[in-house]
């Protein structure tokens, strides 16, 4: 299974997660997994130590160390934070700091019980907790010997302290600027720590200045450690945080073993050792009951020592005391544990641990997989709403009033400013009329005829229907119509946009003289009055006053017809081409618009569903690999069972 498992590992640190999305959650999952394997060779073995305040755990474990490593004092907390006690070959301190600002003030709070962490929002709590557990694991790896000291380069700094009372003192129990992810007391004396045994000293649980929830370690201790010693003082009542953390520790899959060691208060030292030892007997087994009645569960094993006593005789070499403390059995018992035992638990341990990492990467994954649903939902999502807006803009209906509102409006326009055209044409005609009371020749009349025609003609383009003289109010129209017909697409458009925070519609721009129709500046045409006929060119055919009043008043009235007809003409073409051509116009420009807006957010997306696309086929490789994982290794914890 480990060679499965180391096959795999090697394929995953072979993908580039940095074109992935969730690259450091699945870098995550890597190292959690990568850390899970090495656990199995781990060099130490945990045993912890742990109890309520005063009841000589720092005294048991100085004893085990056969070192001053834990300091002891009546009256206060002596062991505010938790330490490790391991083998050296130099005694000494070594405080492990964090370089992370930002995890060094997170410790303090947490470790401190101060109320600004409880403030704190719960998404930024657990983020920064779990970066607490990152660099505890890292150090934790490096002790066990399956980490070196290169891999957290740069984020971990070690403090070294001479080993000594005052130096413990300092470390252990003062208040210090910066808070130690972990404190680890190296001693040289010790049969246990000699044997790879490290020895992990919690503060007294029920104690006012440390708070052992709220420290990131404990979690560490529950689900990490594998041998635990419950330390009570025999004349003491078993208090609830001791109860809460038993069951914390008795909930856990690998059920580690507790030994309850009974801290034998020796109160009637003037009776004879018959009835001493009989009294203790009966210390020990109350303990006992007691541990079964709260938990429903007996500890593996329930010894009665006296430590402070064992502590002395050590302390002083006196062999007596510690034969009478009965520490030498408690000590020869539980070395013959850890070695018949020691083994099997860790791998028990550690075959625990790899299927929790197993079951979290699975989870994870699945997050993941989510993930990658809700962005291609949410891309899917913006292309439709913004296709919504390209038709809701599609469906506006500008020649819906074309033949009613639209039409009059620029007909009232157009009658305007034909009515001075019309003016000019009355005056023009009056003033021929008047100088044509005589007997005139057809040539002569017809020519200036001509004249007047061609200017008349000309005056509707360069003057009555000029674009700069119209283009006002044909913007006013076109402006006001148009808007009406857009209000409420323009409207729906600017809320789809808004919902999903881009940039609303434009104004389009006012329509321009290219907007406006072209009056034709073609003469007038008109019936001519009789001139020299071909066959007698010196015949020059003059017609009386009457007759020219009467030609004339016809050409008017023909020329004014025209005018109403070029007026009509241009009514017409300002709806069908120009005015219609104006409106696709801001159609245009909206859909442009959108489609920038698209083609912006598919330029977004593109990158990112090509991540997700990568970070889907690196999903379905790793489910497939702990899928076929999962066997083996369920077979492997059976096989522990």
């Amino acid at each position: 299974m480990l060679q499965q498992l180391d096959g795999v590992l090697t394929e995953w640190r072979k993908f580039d997660s940095n074109r992935c999305l969730d690259a450091a959650e699945l870098e995550q999952i890597v190292r959690n997994i990568d850390r899970a394997r090495r656990q199995f060779d781990s060099k130490l073995f945990f045993v912890v130590i742990f109890g309520p305040l005063k009841a000589g755990k720092s005294t048991l474990t100085n004893t085990l160390a056969g070192e001053y490593v834990s300091p002891t004092g009546f009256g206060k907390e002596t062991t505010r934070r938790p330490s490790l006690v391991i083998c050296g070959v130099k005694s000494g301190i070594d405080q492990y700091f964090s370089t992370d600002p930002e995890v060094n003030h997170f410790l303090s709070q947490r470790r401190l019980r101060k109320d600004s962490a409880a403030g704190a929002a719960a998404e930024d709590e657990t983020q920064k907790l779990g970066k607490v557990r990152e660099a505890f694991d890292a150090v934790a790896d490096y002790l066990r010997g399956i980490r070196s000291n290169d891999e957290f380069h740069g984020r971990i700094r070690v403090n070294t302290l001479h080993l000594n009372a005052a130096s413990l003192e300092e470390a252990l129990t003062q208040d210090l600027t910066t808070e130690p992810l972990l404190t680890v007391i190296r001693s040289k004396g010790g049969h246990l720590l000699s044997h790879g045994v490290a020895i992990v000293d919690m503060p007294g649980l029920d104690g006012s200045r440390s708070n052992w929830r709220a420290d990131p370690i404990h979690e560490w201790v529950i689900s990490r450690a594998e041998f635990f010693l419950f330390v009570q003082s025999s004349v003491a009542a078993l208090n609830n945080e001791t109860h809460d953390f038993l069951k914390e520790i008795v909930a856990q899959s690998t059920k580690p073993p507790v030994w309850l060691v009974q801290n034998i208060f020796d109160a009637r030292h003037w009776q004879p050792e018959e009835k001493r030892k009989k009294a203790a007997d009966e210390q020990r087994e109350e303990g006992k009951r007691r541990v079964i009645e709260l938990l429903n569960e007996a500890p593996r094993a329930a010894l009665g020592l006296n430590v402070g006593l064992a502590w002395d005789a050590k302390s002083e070499d006196q062999s007596e005391w510690l034969a009478r403390s009965e520490f030498p059995k408690f000590e020869s018992d539980l070395t013959d544990v850890l070695h018949a035992e020691r083994a099997l638990i860790q791998e028990r341990n550690c075959l625990e641990y790899l299927s929790q990492r197993f079951g979290e990467a699975k989870k994870q994954l699945e997050l993941s997989a989510n993930r990658i649903a809700e962005l291609r939902k949410k891309h899917q999502d913006v292309r439709n709403k913004l296709e919504t807006a390209q038709a809701t803009v599609d469906a506006v209906n500008y020649r819906s009033d074309w033949e009613s509102a639209v039409r009059g409006e620029i007909s009232t326009i157009a009658e305007a400013a034909a009515k001075p055209w019309l003016d000019s044409l009355e005056n023009e005609a009056s003033k021929l009329c008047e100088r044509h009371k005589l007997d005139r020749t057809g040539k002569e009349v017809n020519a200036e005829l001509a004249n007047v025609a061609v200017r008349v003609a000309t005056e509707g383009a360069s003057k009555h229907f000029a674009k700069p003289l119209l283009l006002p109010q044909y913007v006013k129209l076109a402006s006001q119509y148009c808007k009406s017909a857009e209000n409420d697409a323009v409207t729906r458009c600017n809320q789809i946009l808004s919902e999903l925070k881009l940039l609303e519609l434009s104004i389009p721009l006012q329509p321009t003289a290219e907007d406006v129709p072209l009056l034709p500046e073609d003469s007038f045409t008109g019936d001519k009055l009789k001139e020299t006929p071909w066959w007698n060119p010196l015949w020059n055919t003059e017609h009386n006053p009457a007759t020219l009043e009467n030609h004339i008043g016809l050409v008017a009235k023909g020329w004014r017809q025209q005018i109403h007809t070029r007026k009509e003409n241009w009514v017409n073409q300002a709806l069908t081409d120009h005015f219609s051509t104006y409106c696709e116009k801001r159609r245009k420009h909206f859909r442009a618009h959108l489609q920038r807006l698209l083609a912006d957010c598919g330029a977004v997306a593109k990158p990112k569903e090509e991540a997700a696309n990568a970070t889907e086929i690196l999903i379905g490789q790793m489910n497939e690999a702990l899928r076929n994982l999962e066997q083996p290794l369920g077979n492997a914890i059976a096989s522990m069972k």
